[in-house]
């Protein structure tokens, strides 16, 4: 969902304007694509970091992907040029992710499978 920054409750707001912070002290030598994020955990903490890319290199799903292995939560995507704000979560920033989920999903086909080939024979 696309929005704007004042559509945002004043603790959401908070976050953005965190992560915006965070994006001035990110080094990416190369790209010159500052990105800063807010991360708020179970406990209420709020954590922020930036990009560090000392290599050239182009932006990749990594962090999408890191992100996604803890969960599929919400995610509040804000621009540094504009007030427009994404609403969405983990698994539509990547809806192919490989996780944990995953990795049962695997194992309950395989055993499916199996049981079926047993009373095949």
């Amino acid at each position: 969902m696309t929005t704007t920054k004042s559509n945002l409750t004043e603790f959401e707001q908070k976050l953005v304007d965190k992560a915006v912070e965070a994006m001035q002290k990110a080094y990416c030598k190369y790209s010159n694509f500052k990105v800063g994020a807010a991360l708020v955990c179970d406990d209420g903490e709020i954590i922020i970091g930036a990009t560090e890319l000392e290599a050239p290199c182009s932006p990749c799903g990594i962090c999408r992907q890191y992100l996604i292995e803890h969960g599929d939560y919400k995610v509040i995507l804000g621009s540094s040029t504009s007030d427009q704000i994404i609403e969405t979560s983990t698994y539509e920033l990547l809806p192919y992710a490989f996780t944990p989920k995953s990795l049962d999903d695997h194992e309950k086909e395989t055993e499916e499978r199996n049981h079926h080939s047993e009373h095949k024979h």
